[in-house]
């Protein structure tokens, strides 16, 4: 949850804007009925920020890429 908010924060450090803050359901206990719920953020950018955050992602290494590196795959 901490890597969320650390995400969220970042997002809106760049200019997004948090249009939306509610709760998802994470886990349920059968035996006791319990339900664990964590925050959900939902963030909206401008077309210029998406595209900008898109490269981001084209830019990074996959999971492949970072798990042959180590020869753990």
């Amino acid at each position: 949850m901490i890597q969320l908010k650390k995400r969220t924060n970042e997002m809106l450090g760049k200019g997004w804007t948090l249009l939306n803050v509610g709760t998802k359901m994470v886990d349920y206990s059968i035996e006791n009925g319990q339900a664990d719920y964590e925050p959900c953020y939902v963030v909206g950018a401008s077309q210029e920020q998406y595209d900008h955050y898109k490269q981001e992602l084209e830019e990074r290494p996959s999971i492949h890429d970072i798990l042959t590196e180590k020869g753990d795959f």
